[in-house]
């Protein structure tokens, strides 16, 4: 009886764990075309507002941080071998305007 409790218990955290997973998965869009649609977004005169731009996307935000630069800002994706990475874009201190880093997030890589 002790193992078949233990087995119906174990089942359901499997469960769980891997719905979890899904849905994280389901919530990020593949990079290659998070990383296009980013460049489109952040080009537009009016893209000076992260949470804008995270809504326009679609993707979450991983983090955000100040830097001598600017505000830097990172959004999830699934690369083509459905690995969650990092997006991130910084908001110029002087200007204002979004560009473009790269994958990663400094605001990770710097704790």
């Amino acid at each position: 009886m002790r193992m078949w409790i233990a087995l119906v218990a174990a089942t359901f955290v499997c469960g769980v764990v891997s719905l979890s997973w899904g849905q994280a998965l389901q919530m990020a869009a593949q990079c290659d075309k998070a990383q296009k649609q980013l460049k489109e977004l952040i080009a537009k005169p009016d893209a000076t507002e992260a949470e804008k731009i995270r809504q326009d996307l679609g993707l979450d935000i991983l983090g955000s941080c100040d830097t001598k630069e600017g505000r830097v800002v990172c959004f999830q994706c699934l690369d083509d071998k459905q690995t969650l990475r990092a997006l991130q874009v910084v908001q110029k201190r002087d200007t204002k305007r979004f560009e473009l880093l790269g994958f990663g997030c400094r605001c990770r890589d710097t704790k």
